[in-house]
Protein backbone atom coordinates (compact mmCIF):
# COMPACT_ATOMS: atom_id res chain seq x y z
CA UNK A 1 0.00 0.00 0.00
CA UNK A 2 2.80 2.39 0.85
CA UNK A 3 4.50 1.85 -2.51
CA UNK A 4 1.19 2.52 -4.28
CA UNK A 5 0.81 5.81 -2.40
CA UNK A 6 4.38 6.82 -3.25
CA UNK A 7 3.88 6.02 -6.93
CA UNK A 8 0.55 7.84 -6.90
CA UNK A 9 2.22 10.99 -5.54
CA UNK A 10 5.32 10.80 -7.76
CA UNK A 11 3.35 10.21 -10.96
CA UNK A 12 0.37 12.41 -10.00
CA UNK A 13 -2.08 9.55 -10.61
CA UNK A 14 -5.58 8.78 -9.39
CA UNK A 15 -6.22 5.76 -7.16
CA UNK A 16 -7.80 3.89 -10.06
CA UNK A 17 -4.92 4.69 -12.38
CA UNK A 18 -2.11 3.66 -10.02
CA UNK A 19 -3.82 0.34 -9.24
CA UNK A 20 -4.41 -0.30 -12.96
CA UNK A 21 -0.85 0.59 -13.91
CA UNK A 22 0.49 -1.64 -11.14
CA UNK A 23 -1.06 -4.65 -12.89
CA UNK A 24 0.66 -3.67 -16.16
CA UNK A 25 4.04 -2.39 -15.01
CA UNK A 26 6.78 -4.72 -13.77
CA UNK A 27 8.81 -1.75 -12.51
CA UNK A 28 5.98 -0.65 -10.21
CA UNK A 29 5.70 -4.17 -8.85
CA UNK A 30 9.45 -4.45 -8.32
CA UNK A 31 9.43 -1.10 -6.50
CA UNK A 32 6.70 -2.50 -4.26
CA UNK A 33 8.79 -5.54 -3.35
CA UNK A 34 7.13 -8.15 -5.54
CA UNK A 35 9.34 -11.05 -6.58
CA UNK A 36 7.24 -12.22 -9.55
CA UNK A 37 5.23 -10.25 -12.09
CA UNK A 38 1.46 -10.57 -11.68
CA UNK A 39 -1.36 -9.25 -13.87
CA UNK A 40 -3.68 -9.23 -10.86
CA UNK A 41 -4.18 -5.80 -9.26
CA UNK A 42 -2.85 -5.61 -5.68
CA UNK A 43 -6.13 -4.19 -4.34
CA UNK A 44 -9.23 -2.29 -5.33
CA UNK A 45 -8.82 1.51 -5.48
CA UNK A 46 -11.15 2.10 -2.54
CA UNK A 47 -8.70 0.24 -0.28
CA UNK A 48 -6.21 3.08 -0.86
CA UNK A 49 -8.78 5.53 0.48
CA UNK A 50 -9.27 3.43 3.62
CA UNK A 51 -5.51 3.02 4.07
CA UNK A 52 -4.98 6.80 3.86
CA UNK A 53 -7.67 7.27 6.52
CA UNK A 54 -5.93 4.79 8.84
CA UNK A 55 -2.46 6.33 8.57
CA UNK A 56 -3.71 9.92 8.71
CA UNK A 57 -2.59 13.06 6.91
CA UNK A 58 0.90 13.03 8.40
CA UNK A 59 1.41 9.47 7.21
CA UNK A 60 0.49 10.35 3.64
CA UNK A 61 2.60 13.51 3.34
CA UNK A 62 5.77 13.14 1.27
CA UNK A 63 8.29 15.95 1.68
CA UNK A 64 11.06 16.18 -0.89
Amino acid sequence: MVSLLILKQLRNLSDESVVGQWAENAYYQYFGGEKLFSVKPPCVPTELVEFRKRIGEAGVRIDF
